[in-house]
């Protein structure tokens, strides 16, 4: 039985959520896949994002900007407050939106964008869509569905033949830096046994993760200290320099990104 850390633990759960997780995740595996290599990231643009927050927005702007229509109806699992329908505005995108969560204590309903958006509080599971699907996307999300693989498989039965999906999900590493985060964190090779074929992109490296373990990981989430807001400007510079060593060391990427084109 899987252990969820969004809920509060003991310290016998969290302990037994840390080793279930690393039985997991650190398996060997030769499965393949390729690195995200994002362009040249400045101090003033980090803006205190974590490593993995920020390579995740980079990579969705760049592999969204690659849809081949402009007109799209978009479903968005665990959307938050929604601000996925600004972003995909901004970068030219019409139709519809919705976005589903559990909770819509953050939904933002005031959105103002070239989308016509919806926010429905629901359990994704009891979600169905009333348009076909062209697009559907997950930001941190899959990892707190109990059955994210069962999910899937009947959305897909919604989307349009050629449609596409893009899942951002915690990599294995990052039991290491987010520790009880969601049901589960995902392997290379894991990622295609519960999500199907497609293509899968690491996200960060080695400076990432080192970035992310020294100043959130310890100071925030084991002592409640605020790097971040302490010192905002050391911690960005300290995030450029931890994208310039991933380039060197692309190993340990603490996310990946699932992209899967809907064939019927």
């Amino acid at each position: 039985m899987e252990i969820c850390g969004d809920h509060k633990l003991s310290f016998r759960d969290r302990i037994l959520y840390l080793l279930q997780n690393a039985r997991r995740n650190f398996s060997i595996s030769r499965a393949q896949s390729e690195a995200f290599n994002p362009p040249k990231v400045y101090v003033e643009t980090v803006l205190r994002r974590s490593p993995s927050r920020l390579l995740a927005d980079l990579f969705l702007e760049h592999e969204l900007s690659k849809l081949n229509q402009n007109s799209l109806n978009i479903l968005e699992i665990g959307c938050g407050s929604g601000s996925m329908a600004r972003k995909l505005s901004l970068l030219g995108y019409t139709g519809s939106y919705v976005g589903i969560d559990v909770s819509d204590n953050r939904f933002d309903r005031s959105i103002d964008c070239n989308l016509e958006v919806s926010l429905v509080r629901t359990d994704a599971h009891d979600y169905v869509p009333d348009k076909t699907l062209d697009l559907i996307i997950s930001f941190s999300a899959l990892e707190h569905i109990p059955r994210e693989d069962a999910l899937l498989r009947r959305l897909r039965k919604h989307m349009k033949d050629g449609g596409t999906e893009i899942h951002i999900v915690p990599g294995a590493s990052a039991l290491i830096t987010y520790l009880w985060h969601g049901y589960r964190q995902y392997g290379i090779l894991a990622i295609r046994e519960r999500l199907g074929e497609g293509q899968v992109i690491r996200l960060g490296g080695f400076g990432s993760l080192l970035v992310h373990f020294c100043t959130i990981t310890i100071p925030e989430i084991i002592f409640g200290f605020r790097f971040r807001r302490l010192a905002p400007l050391w911690y960005d510079r300290l995030v450029v320099a931890g994208l310039m060593i991933d380039r060197a060391l692309p190993l340990l990427p603490t996310g990946l990104a699932f992209v899967r084109t809907n064939r019927q």
